[in-house]
């Protein structure tokens, strides 16, 4: 009875930790996805008049190396107009770092003078929506790494439903007592279910291309370089597999 309570709360843990894995998969997949649409957004430099700034100087860590350095920062609030309307914006902007005090109020001095009431600045506002604008042009490389990470969990989890559709496949065909087609029928399972992943894997690196390519060819052409390099890799290493493991005459 341990030995049965022992597996089924095993199989239940795996199970468990399988659906973790994808729903990690999927919210970093969602999250870079979600990152990649903001930042695909078309802004247009736009310029803005200072209403208020406060300038602020914050020292690092004390317990880290960067307890001896100071980041210069200013919180603005602008306004602008498009199309005849007025809008109002709030955002903060990064003016530099230190590495001792005066120079950390020499910085916010700059910062006051360059950021004063009625002083102009450029935007950046949101085509499809004026009411939004930022500080700085949004960048959609950061969020590359995050949907990366969605798609190695996604991977994985896939991965392991692949192993365990072939082990609960060949035994259900030994319980049906057919076991003298099992070699076959796990041949035939792992081709199947091989392909299924490849056609899932084409499909979802297909989309991402095409969004890529509707919204940052410069950035699609860079990321391509590498992947077509690993791809030739793969190809020329599952080539010399095959052709050391193809029986000679």
């Amino acid at each position: 009875m341990s030995k049965r309570l022992f597996a089924a709360l095993r199989a239940t843990g795996a199970t468990l930790a399988w659906l973790l894995v994808l729903l990690l998969g999927t919210l970093f997949l969602g999250a870079g996805v979600h990152g990649w649409r903001q930042a695909s957004v078309e802004f247009r430099p736009q310029t803005a008049v200072v209403i208020d700034a406060r300038i602020s100087a914050r020292r690092g860590d004390a317990t880290t190396s960067s307890r001896n350095s100071w980041t210069v920062s200013a919180g603005l609030q602008y306004r602008y107009g498009v199309a005849g309307t007025s809008y109002q914006g709030l955002g903060t902007i990064d003016v530099g770092r230190a590495s001792s005090p005066s120079e950390a109020e020499a910085l916010a001095a700059l910062a006051r003078e360059q950021y004063a009431e009625g002083r102009p600045i450029q935007i950046y506002v949101d085509e499809l929506a004026p009411a939004r604008s930022v500080l700085a042009q949004p960048s959609a490389l950061t969020s590359i790494p995050v949907a990366a990470l969605g798609l190695l969990f996604l991977a994985y989890g896939l991965g392991v439903a692949v192993l365990t559709l072939r082990r609960q496949w060949g035994r259900w065909r030994r319980w049906r007592g057919q076991a003298e087609l099992a070699p076959y029928s796990e041949r035939a399972t792992d081709r199947w279910l091989n392909r299924l992943a490849i056609v899932f894997l084409l499909v979802v690196g297909a989309s991402v291309v095409i969004w890529m390519g509707q919204s940052r060819p410069t950035e699609l052409l860079i990321l391509s370089v590498p992947w077509v390099g690993v791809l030739a890799w793969w190809l020329r290493t599952r080539r010399k597999g095959q052709a050391d493991t193809s029986p000679r005459p």
